[in-house]
């Protein structure tokens, strides 16, 4: 009997189609919002160093970070469509072994793929910059933006400092272990920088030019937040009880609506981007068919993934390509 092709569906999951150089917003949460990414000094520094080392791997531009107990933002600038799944693979993966070991977190760390929005004008990036620069103070944990314990670009923003974690070195790590040698807990740490590059819009700023645009915007943010908090009578939860929370915990209800298929500050780029992506979409489906039916010289449009396909072996099976 001949072998069995297996077809999972090719529209199971939005396809990504980004061009390289193309700048993004990436966010990803927690497995029911559980607060798993919880700030302490070890986390931040796990965080810091899978990033740093990540985006190093990668060659992707890191412009902007923010995790938050149960989700985090990052705005990238990536190479090429490959290298952003490899880097959030990676990315993901070792927050969620590390953090997870430390937590004794043993299930699902998250909550589902992580997701990719497209910035199409400056406009827009400024806006997404501002937007992420809020986290900490939209919900009501801390009323400035520079007291977030978490890890987070804010301060080195406005500093012009690196951050830095650790990237722990797992296999240096049980190979002692296993040679009976005693491990302390950073007897196989590396110190790793997180390299941050400025937003394009803005790399012709001086260092100092760039510093003062981020520390505005942060003191406006700021003032905003504690004039909120007057005008409600109500005060933010506070760098104490952020840490006291427990890992495990998850609230009762979680904000969700659909991500926006793209950020730009002019409705007819919008309109013209979702249209040319269904033009994608159309031609992605075409291909897919005659791909997923054995065509396999059949080509797809630009940046983006083939469908994957797997075979039951019965009798003699033909290759197929993965």
């Amino acid at each position: 009997m001949a072998h069995c092709l297996l077809i999972p569906s090719a529209m199971a999951r939005p396809i990504r189609n980004f061009e390289p150089g193309t700048t993004l917003e990436i966010t990803s949460r927690t497995i029911q919002s559980r607060l798993l990414l919880k700030p302490s000094k070890m986390v931040t520094l796990i965080i810091l160093g899978v990033l740093g080392r990540a985006t190093a791997m990668y060659g992707i531009d890191l412009h902007a970070f923010v995790f938050l107990s149960n989700h985090f933002h990052l705005i990238v600038t990536i190479p090429d469509v490959e290298s952003m799944a490899l880097f959030m693979a990676f990315l993901k993966g070792n927050i969620a072994k590390e953090c997870g070991n430390l937590y004794n977190w043993k299930e699902k760390f998250w909550g589902g793929r992580y997701t990719p929005i497209p910035i199409l004008d400056d406009a827009a990036l400024v806006g997404r910059l501002e937007y992420l620069l809020e986290q900490g103070c939209k919900e009501n944990l801390v009323d400035d933006p520079r007291k977030w314990p978490g890890a987070s670009c804010v301060n080195a923003l406005i500093n012009g400092t690196t951050p830095r974690g650790f990237w722990f070195d797992r296999t240096a790590e049980y190979n002692a272990r296993r040679s009976g040698k005693s491990v302390g807990a950073f007897d196989h740490a590396h110190e790793q920088p997180v390299k941050l590059t400025p937003i394009p819009c803005w790399a012709d700023l001086t260092d100092a030019e760039y510093r003062a645009r981020v520390l505005d915007t942060v003191e406006e943010i700021t003032r905003a937040t504690k004039a909120r908090h007057r005008a409600d009578g109500t005060r933010p939860m506070g760098v104490k009880k952020v840490v006291a929370q427990d890992p495990h915990a998850k609230p009762e209800s979680t904000k969700s609506s659909p991500a926006p298929r793209c950020h730009a500050s002019r409705r007819a780029r919008r309109k013209e981007y979702i249209r040319r992506y269904r033009v994608f979409l159309d031609e992605y489906r075409e291909s897919s068919r005659a791909w997923l039916a054995g065509q396999f010289d059949v080509e797809f449009p630009l940046f983006c993934f083939r469908p994957p396909l797997t075979y039951a072996n019965r009798g003699d099976p033909t290759p197929v390509p993965t």
